[in-house]
């Protein structure tokens, strides 16, 4: 039952690692397309101050906002790779206990096979006895 309940736990942590993995996959293609987004505000906003344009507060004030969201998404990738070492951690710990309770059930099995070995040998030298036992009194009467 705990080992059942160890390699439940184990997929579950396996689980959780893959969803963390595609989490962090998604962020970085996010990031990626948030990159692409500031280098064009960036152009644009080159462009605008060439030309003088009074619109240059305005995009300034967007690459402000693309600025923020890729700090934000950087701070989202380092608290889910963060989560993604600490289930990483937790998978390679059930995983020891897990290969430590196959052991021990192996070795269970092991005595439990030696016991009944030694118990079948009692009962037939038991058997042995009692039929020479028998004989014994069969021969008295």
């Amino acid at each position: 039952l705990e080992l059942s309940t160890k390699f439940a736990a184990l997929q579950e942590s396996t689980a959780r690692e893959a969803t963390l993995h595609a989490e962090l996959d998604a962020n970085e293609q996010k990031l990626i397309g948030v990159n692409a987004e500031l280098k064009s505000l960036t152009v644009k906003l080159a462009a605008v101050e060439s030309d003088g344009s009074s619109s240059l507060e305005g995009l300034q004030s967007e690459v402000k906002a693309v600025q923020a969201e890729i700090k934000a998404l950087r701070v989202e990738k380092e608290a889910l790779a963060a989560e993604h070492d600490q289930v990483r951690t937790t998978l390679d710990s059930q995983s020891a206990k897990v290969e430590e309770l196959e052991a021990a059930l192996i070795e269970a099995q092991r005595v439990s096979d030696d016991n009944l070995m030694q118990s079948q040998a009692r009962i037939e030298g038991l058997q042995m006895v009692s039929s020479a036992a028998e004989a014994k009194v069969e021969a008295a009467e």
